[in-house]
């Protein structure tokens, strides 16, 4: 008889431990969001689903430059 040992492997992936930077699609500025976003921080306008997500980052200190620089003019992000 022979006896095969299969492991499997499952990556919980929780989305509340991931920060997001996403764009409102009123006033186009960027935040912060660690979860479901509820409305922008700068024009009050309800988000919803309708957010773009710029990027996604693991820590709370990479969501703080991943928002400046998101919300920085073009011509100077390519500086950064």
């Amino acid at each position: 008889m022979l006896l095969v040992i299969v492991e499997i492997q499952i990556f919980h992936c929780d989305v509340n431990s991931v920060y997001s930077v996403v764009r409102c699609p009123s006033c186009q500025r960027c935040w912060g969001i660690k979860g479901k976003s509820r409305k922008c921080p700068h024009c009050g306008t309800i988000s919803g689903d309708d957010v773009t997500i710029v990027s996604t980052v693991e820590s709370a200190s990479e969501l703080q430059r991943e928002v400046a620089i998101a919300n920085l003019p073009e011509e100077l992000q390519d500086e950064m």
